[in-house]
């Protein structure tokens, strides 16, 4: 038989299931192929199997289980997730989330509440673009720009709009009413008596996530059902501990104080996702 000259330079090939070339197993990882060393060291953090994340002018911290496999539908299109009810619960969960760090991260004290005039305002794309021009005058009055949240709220009949604009500063009500010049305004504190900004960052946002549940409710699919400003991101950092005790006493070491509230998902019935707790506190940590 004619062999081409490729063929007889080509090493034999190795049975990878068989003797001491069983790569297979080895691919297994060390729980299959356990050799003294591995079996006497203790494990570190970066093996361990939890994550920690610190929201710290948020003054949040969670801890989740490392999860090496996870199927997750990601279907975005209308119609198109097989349990849209769960899907619409997560949505409204994300968000919520998302605005309350945001606000409290940021201080966001201050609530304005913006009204329309007869004729009233019902199209939202259009109260974006009112938003906007307000942001902007304002922004220009101050000689900064600055972080701002907003929800709509829609009327009992579903359809009129008003909004509520969280921020970090007093602004002079007058003032800020001859800018809107759409209708009546609103300004509101959030700080409650003997309280500080911290805490008034917080009902602050409790408030506007109320409000971001109803506007799910309400607002079309793909619609934004909040805006804020760019640029003011949230901080945190993530860090792996051994497991889920190891990280929750890290997380209230680095707050140096115990949760006034703490959330697990052992608790939560029906719950299929990795262990989850999540932990609330009175301030940030403090400085070092």
């Amino acid at each position: 038989m004619r062999l081409i000259k490729s063929q007889l330079m080509r090493p034999a090939q190795i049975d990878r299931t068989q003797g001491p070339y069983n790569f297979v197993a080895c691919a297994r990882g060390p729980k299959d192929t356990v050799s003294l060393e591995y079996a006497t060291k203790l494990p570190q953090p970066r093996d361990g199997r939890s994550f920690v994340h610190i929201y710290p002018r948020a003054g949040e911290a969670v801890v989740v289980a490392v999860c090496s496999h996870r199927k997750v539908d990601r279907t975005r299109k209308p119609g198109g997730a097989k349990d849209p009810e769960r899907t619409k619960a997560e949505a409204v969960r994300r968000a919520r989330t998302t605005a309350r760090r945001y606000a409290t991260e940021h201080r966001l004290r201050f609530m304005w509440t913006l009204t329309y005039r007869p004729p009233f305002e019902f199209d939202i794309k259009r109260v974006r673009r009112h938003i906007e021009r307000l942001v902007k005058e304002v922004a220009k009055v101050r000689g900064e720009r600055f972080p701002y949240l907003w929800v709509p709220e829609f009327h009992a009949d579903g359809e009129r709009i008003h909004i509520h604009v969280a921020v970090p500063f007093y602004f002079d009500q007058k003032r800020l009413t001859k800018i809107w010049g759409r209708g009546h305004v609103f300004c509101t504190d959030k700080k409650p008596r003997g309280g500080c900004a911290f805490a008034a960052a917080q009902r602050s946002a409790r408030y506007l996530c109320k409000y971001i549940g109803k506007a799910f409710e309400v607002a079309e699919f793909g619609n934004h059902r909040y805006e804020r400003a760019q640029g003011f991101a949230i901080t945190s950092h993530r860090v792996r501990r051994y497991d889920m005790p190891d990280g929750v006493e890290y997380a209230t070491n680095v707050f140096g104080c115990s949760p006034v509230f703490q959330w697990s998902s052992s608790n939560q019935e029906g719950w299929t996702g990795p262990s989850v707790e999540v932990m609330f506190f009175a301030g940030e940590p403090p400085d070092e």
